[in-house]
C-alpha cells in the first residue's frame, strides 16, 4: 500500500495522455480500501484528471455515508465542486442531507456541504448562509474557517452573499483568535472584498 501511495503522490498523471483510458477505467472500477489516505488520493486523481461520470456521483455520494476520516469526505466534496460543470445537472442538496445530519459529521465537512450547496443550488441561499454562520460560530477548527474563506474567494461566492453576512463571517472568525495563519487569511479576504 505504501508503494501505491508513493506512486499516486509522485507520478505525473496529467502528462501521461497515453494511459488516460487505463487511469479512467481504474478509477471507475475502484473499490474502497481500508486506507483512507489511499482512497482520498484516488478521489483527488479523478479530480485532477477531470474524470466524471454519473456512476461516480452515486458511488462517491454513498462513500460519504461511510464512517471514514473527514479528509476523505472533504476530498469527495472538493471533487464535486471542482467538477461542477458536469455535476450541476444531477447535484441535489437533498442527496447530502443525511450526511450533514449525522452526529459524527464534523463541522468542517458540514460547512463544505453548505458551501457546495451554495454553489450548486440557487434556492434557499439565505437559509444556507445563516446555517453556515451558525456553524462557523460553533466550530473551533481554524481549518474550517480558512477553507470557507478560500472557497468564497476561489468560487466567487461573494457574488450572491450579502456583504453584511460576509462581514459577520469576518467578525465571527476574528472573535476566535486563531492566530497568524487565520489573521493573514482575513487580511487577504478583506482585500478581496475591498472592505
Amino acid at each position: 500500500m505504501s508503494k501505491r501511495i508513493e506512486f499516486l503522490e509522485d507520478y505525473d498523471f496529467e502528462s501521461d495522455k497515453t494511459n488516460y483510458i487505463y487511469f479512467k477505467n481504474f478509477i471507475l472500477n475502484f473499490e474502497l480500501t481500508n486506507n483512507d489516505w489511499y482512497n482520498s488520493l484516488i478521489i483527488e486523481l479523478a479530480d485532477r484528471l477531470e474524470i466524471v461520470d454519473n456512476v461516480l456521483y452515486d458511488r462517491y455520494l454513498e462513500y460519504l455515508s461511510h464512517r471514514r476520516h473527514y479528509l476523505f469526505k472533504l476530498s469527495i466534496l472538493d471533487y464535486f465542486i471542482n467538477n461542477h460543470s458536469f455535476y450541476y445537472k444531477i447535484y441535489k442538496a437533498d442527496d447530502f442531507k443525511s450526511i450533514y445530519d449525522m452526529k459524527s459529521t464534523k463541522y468542517i465537512v458540514k460547512n463544505q456541504i453548505i458551501v457546495n450547496n451554495l454553489f450548486f443550488i440557487q434556492q434557499d441561499r439565505d437559509a444556507q448562509i445563516e446555517e453556515l454562520l451558525i456553524n462557523m460560530e460553533k466550530t473551533t477548527d481554524y481549518r474550517s474557517h480558512i477553507r470557507v474563506i478560500n472557497y468564497i474567494m476561489n468560487f466567487e461566492l461573494d457574488n450572491f452573499i450579502d456583504i453584511k453576512k460576509l462581514r459577520d463571517l469576518i467578525t465571527i472568525t476574528l472573535s476566535k483568535k486563531f492566530g497568524r495563519a487565520v489573521d493573514l487569511k482575513l487580511i487577504e479576504f478583506k482585500d478581496y472584498l475591498q472592505i
